[in-house]
């Protein structure tokens, strides 16, 4: 005996058009209940079956959470497919993290309301195939059926919509890779505190360093004509260290910054984040590009307003010609490295600079070809460096006594008026 006849035999007349309906709709579900849409520059598989009223997150390859989150029998499942790196890296430079999240929100929302109804549609198809088979023409039992498959799911969408508790997913049930999430966000919460503290710790030392060289520039020694620039290299994606480096650039009034380089760690398309705090300096930005950095990198820190990108060529700031050479070696990728010949091309026919800068190691403190090198154009003009950089700290002059090359620490290291004036 087929299946369909020992439904048709075991089933109560009035009931069968009950059975049919929800089996029909189940299958419809199942079969053609999945759909992939756009959520910002995330790419989510939506589902929906009947069930316990939970809504399952997957995270693949992570796991997945899931949370009691309403009343109605209906599972609701949402899996992450595909992130667009690219997209997502230009959504939170221009716009920031919070307002990529609301953006998330509203296509969510908006991707709902067709989903639920697409849902109302293959459940009714799958009813109405499972209806042809088992009532064949009897119309009125497989009329029956369809609406029993409409009040059921719905309903049960009607149901879920009203006793949604979406706080339930801020304590979900962990499984999977991701399951040891609880026991990260607590360290995680507490490192970021602390960094909080040491910000703050840090503003109050950089506030307190320009009061007493304010008092140095009211000096005869100073008569305040100096050109001042801020040094900075290695910050490899500190966003504390960059937000440091706008708080020195603030309090000493510096009219332009150079970062000599490696400006990120790993040259992942992810990293270009860091480029949206550029504008935040309010001023000049001149970047040499490092060894870890990448030509994308570059690319994207020149779209920027402020910024001033010098790779075999020079260019006026201030009053000062500079010069950068991007490093010819790419660490994450050293089969991209530039041969002799062609750094000689990139580097050749530029104006004599009154200042060069190489990004890459040592390029905040070596004194050889990829140091920084200025010096003031403007006539009774001195200039006024501080350095912020990742590697060891010291102050120095080169030995012809032209130009200061600062390295250090992420410390302040401004140039006296006892090395500016030998400038």
């Amino acid at each position: 005996m087929s299946l369909i006849s020992r439904l048709r035999v075991r089933t109560p007349p009035l009931l069968l058009p009950v059975v049919v309906g929800l089996l029909g709709a189940w299958l419809g579900m199942a079969a053609w209940g999945s759909a992939a849409v756009s959520m910002g520059p995330f790419r989510v598989q939506l589902g929906a079956g009947f069930g316990r009223g939970v809504t399952e997150i997957g995270l693949p390859p992570f796991g997945h959470l899931t949370a009691d989150t309403h009343l109605a029998p209906l599972r609701l499942t949402a899996t992450l497919v595909d992130v667009s790196i690219p997209q997502l890296t230009r959504d939170v430079a221009r716009e920031g993290v919070d307002e990529v999240a609301r953006r998330v929100q509203r296509d969510a929302n908006s991707r709902l309301g067709p989903y639920f109804l697409r849902l109302v549609g293959v459940a009714l198809a799958g009813t109405a195939l499972v209806s042809l088979l088992v009532f064949q023409s009897r119309w009125r039992q497989i009329l029956a059926a369809l609406a029993i498959a409409i009040l059921a799911v719905g309903g049960s969408e009607l149901l879920a919509w009203r006793t949604y508790n979406a706080s339930a997913l801020l304590s979900p049930k962990y499984s999977g890779t991701i399951a040891i999430a609880p026991q990260i966000i607590g360290p995680a919460q507490t490192a970021l505190d602390r960094i909080d503290r040491f910000r703050a710790e840090l503003t109050r030392i950089v506030d307190g360093a320009a009061a007493v060289y304010g008092s140095i520039q009211t000096s005869p020694l100073t008569p305040g004509n100096e050109i001042r620039v801020l040094h900075i290299s290695d910050i490899h994606l500190s966003p504390l260290g960059l937000s440091f480096a706008r708080e020195v650039a603030n309090a000493f009034h510096v009219d332009f910054v150079i970062d000599t380089g490696d400006l990120t760690s790993f040259g992942t398309p992810a990293e270009n984040l860091i480029t949206s705090s550029i504008p935040g300096f309010a001023r000049p930005y001149v970047f040499v590009r490092g060894n870890h950095d990448s030509l994308t990198l570059q690319q994207e820190i020149a779209k920027e307003p402020n910024a001033i990108v010098l790779d075999g060529g020079a260019q006026t700031v201030d009053g000062l010609t500079i010069y950068g050479l991007g490093d010819p070696v790419f660490t994450p990728n050293k089969q991209a490295a530039l041969d002799d010949q062609q750094i000689a091309a990139r580097g050749g026919g530029a104006r004599r600079p009154d200042g060069r800068c190489g990004g890459g190691p040592g390029a905040a403190g070596d004194l050889g070809p990829f140091s920084p090198a200025l010096r003031p154009r403007r006539p009774g003009h001195r200039l006024s460096p501080c350095g912020v950089h990742g590697r060891r700290r010291s102050n120095s002059l080169h030995p012809a006594g032209r130009y200061p090359a600062v390295r250090g620490d992420p410390l302040l290291h401004p140039i006296g008026p006892a090395e500016a004036h030998r400038l």
